[in-house]
C-alpha cells in the first residue's frame, strides 16, 4: 500500500517537473476531451489530457510521459494538482474568474518531435457589460450570392426569425442586417418580377415588415443591405448591356454592373425605392459595393472619363483610374444616401467598404455627408503576421464612433476542423481586439447563411465583447499588445491576465 501510494507521488511530481526524466523515444499523441467548454466566472470546472498509448508503457516511459506535459491556460487558476490515472487520462481542475475567451495548448515534447493539443473555454458573462456598445448578426434573407439556388436560412419563417430576435435580445445583441438583393431579389419586387427570388419564404410571404415591428418590440434594430452594382447575376443576365467589360470588350462576369449605363443605375435606384417603401420601418440602409475590381471599360465609362479627367480611359494609370472608380461610386452612395433620406431622415445609412476602396479614403471622407457610417469588413483571421488592417484607414478617417466592424470570413463562418475552430478563434479575437483598441462600439458577425448553433454564436459574442486587449490600458498600450497577439498569442494572453 505504501508503495502504491509513493509510486503515484512520483508520478504527479513528474508532472510538474519537466526534463527531469530521460526523453522516450516512442511517439506519442494527445487528446483533449472538454465535457462542457462553457461555465461561470469562479466557478470550479475540469478537463482531462488524454496520452494515447499510455497504458501499454513501462512505468518509467509513463513517468518519462507525464514528466514532459505542459499547459499553457493563460487566465487558468488550478484548484488541484492535476490527476492521472493507468490509462494516461491526465484530469486539471481549476477556476476563471472574468468573461470571455479562454484558450490553451497541452504539448508533449518527443524526441525530435512536440505533440500539442488545443481546446478552449467560454467564460459566461451573464448580465456583465463588454467593450461594444452593439453586437449583433448579418444574414441573407434570400439566396445573396450563395453557390446553391437557397439555402436554409431562406427558408426560414416568420416564427423562425421571431425566436433568432428573441435569442438575440436575451443575450444583448441589439443589431440585424438582413440581405435582400444579390443574384436574386429576396422581397416581392413588382419592377422586377422575374428576378424574385423563387425560394425565400419572404418574397412568397412579405413577413419582413412584421419582423422588424417583432424585433423593435425585443429592443432589435433591423437594417436592410443591398448590393449595388455587384452580386446582379439574375438582372446581369437579362440586359447583358448593363455589365461591365474588360479592355478587349468581354464581359468577365454577368454578376458586375456598369455603373455608368442608365439601365444598371435604373435597376440599383428601383431596388432602393421597392425596399424603402415596402419596408419603411427599418433602422438603416447599408450599401454593398462590388467586391469584384470595379474596372470596367464600356463605352459610357470610356465617354466619361475623358469629359471629366482629359484622359483615355484605356491609356491611364492605374492610380488615376483607381482614383476615379472611387470617386464615381462615392457620387454614387451620395445619390443613395439623399434617397434614403428623403424617405425617411430618421434611418442610418452605411457603406460597407471592399478591397479596392481601401487605399482611398480620403475620397469618401471628403465626399460622404456626417452621418453616414463604414461597416468595415475584414475576412483574414488566418492571417498569422501582423499588419496594419484597412481598419487603421477607416477609423483615423471618419473617427470610431462612425465605424462598424464585421470579423470573419464566409468561407469559414463555423469550420468543422478542430484546429481550424482554434485558429479562427484567436484570428477573430486578434481581429476584435485590434478594433476595440480603437475605440470602435459596433461589431456584427457575418451568418449570410448560417447562424451557426446557439453555442456557435454565443462563443462569437463573449469573444467580441471581451477581447484579450480589454485589460491593457489606453490606445496606444492596446495596439502594442496587438502586435504581441500575433508574435506569441499565448503569451501575450498570459502577461495580459497577469
Amino acid at each position: 500500500m505504501i508503495l502504491r501510494s509513493l509510486r503515484w507521488v512520483l508520478l504527479l511530481l513528474a508532472i510538474l517537473m519537466v526534463g527531469s526524466v530521460p526523453v522516450v523515444a516512442q511517439p506519442v499523441s494527445l487528446d483533449v476531451q472538454t465535457p462542457n467548454r462553457f461555465v461561470v466566472p469562479g466557478a470550479e470546472f475540469s478537463f482531462a489530457v488524454r496520452v494515447r498509448g499510455f497504458a501499454d508503457m513501462s512505468e518509467s516511459a509513463r513517468l518519462g510521459i507525464l514528466g514532459r506535459l505542459a499547459l499553457s491556460f493563460p487566465g487558468f487558476e488550478a484548484s488541484a494538482k492535476p490527476a492521472p490515472d493507468s490509462q494516461g487520462l491526465v484530469t486539471f481542475r481549476g477556476r476563471i474568474k472574468q468573461p470571455g475567451f479562454f484558450p490553451f495548448e497541452v504539448s508533449l515534447r518527443g524526441e525530435g518531435e512536440t505533440s500539442s493539443a488545443r481546446d478552449y473555454f467560454v467564460v459566461l458573462p451573464g448580465r456583465q457589460a463588454g467593450v461594444f456598445n452593439h453586437t449583433g448578426f448579418y444574414s441573407f434573407l434570400g439566396r445573396g450570392d450563395y453557390w446553391d439556388p437557397t439555402h436554409k436560412l431562406a427558408l426560414w419563417k416568420l416564427e423562425d426569425w421571431m425566436d433568432f430576435v428573441d435569442w438575440m435580445a436575451d443575450h444583448q445583441a441589439d443589431t440585424l442586417y438582413v440581405a435582400l438583393n444579390g443574384y436574386t431579389l429576396a422581397y416581392p419586387s413588382q419592377k422586377y418580377p422575374e428576378l424574385r427570388d423563387p425560394y425565400a419564404l419572404n418574397v412568397k410571404l412579405n413577413f419582413l415588415g412584421k419582423l422588424i415591428d417583432y424585433a423593435h418590440g425585443k429592443g432589435v434594430k433591423v437594417s436592410l443591405l443591398l448590393a449595388t452594382d455587384d452580386h446582379a447575376d439574375g438582372f446581369g443576365k437579362l440586359h447583358p448591356e448593363s455589365v461591365r467589360v474588360n479592355r478587349d470588350g468581354h464581359i468577365s462576369s454577368p454578376r458586375a454592373l456598369c455603373l455608368e449605363n442608365p439601365r444598371a443605375q435604373q435597376y440599383i435606384l428601383d431596388m432602393f425605392e421597392e425596399t424603402l417603401s415596402l419596408y419603411p420601418k427599418a433602422d438603416g440602409v447599408i450599401i454593398h459595393p462590388t467586391e469584384e475590381s470595379p474596372e470596367r471599360y464600356n463605352e459610357e465609362t470610356k465617354a466619361l472619363f475623358h469629359k471629366e479627367t482629359g484622359t483615355e480611359l484605356v491609356r491611364a494609370g492605374k492610380n488615376e483610374r483607381f482614383r476615379w472608380y472611387n470617386q464615381k461610386f462615392a457620387e454614387f452612395a451620395v445619390k443613395l444616401y439623399n434617397l434614403v433620406k428623403s424617405k425617411n431622415p430618421a434611418m442610418d445609412f452605411i457603406m460597407a467598404n471592399c478591397w479596392w476602396q481601401d487605399d482611398w479614403v480620403p475620397i469618401y471622407r471628403k465626399i460622404f455627408p456626417d452621418p453616414v457610417r463604414i461597416c468595415v469588413w475584414y475576412y483574414g483571421w488566418d492571417q498569422a503576421d501582423f499588419q496594419k488592417w484597412p481598419i487603421w484607414n477607416w477609423t483615423e478617417a471618419f473617427g470610431a464612433d462612425r465605424i462598424i466592424y464585421m470579423p470573419t470570413g464566409p468561407a469559414f463562418l463555423y469550420p468543422a476542423d478542430p484546429w481550424q475552430q482554434m485558429e479562427r478563434h484567436i484570428g477573430t479575437d486578434r481581429l476584435v481586439s485590434t478594433v476595440e483598441a480603437f475605440g470602435v462600439k459596433s461589431c456584427v458577425f457575418f451568418a449570410g447563411w448560417d447562424v451557426g448553433t446557439e453555442r456557435d454564436r454565443l462563443r462569437d459574442l463573449v469573444i467580441a465583447q471581451f477581447p484579450a486587449t480589454a485589460r491593457a490600458g489606453d490606445r496606444d498600450k492596446k495596439l502594442e499588445w496587438v502586435k504581441k497577439l500575433y508574435d506569441d498569442y499565448f503569451g501575450a494572453r498570459k502577461s495580459l491576465l497577469q
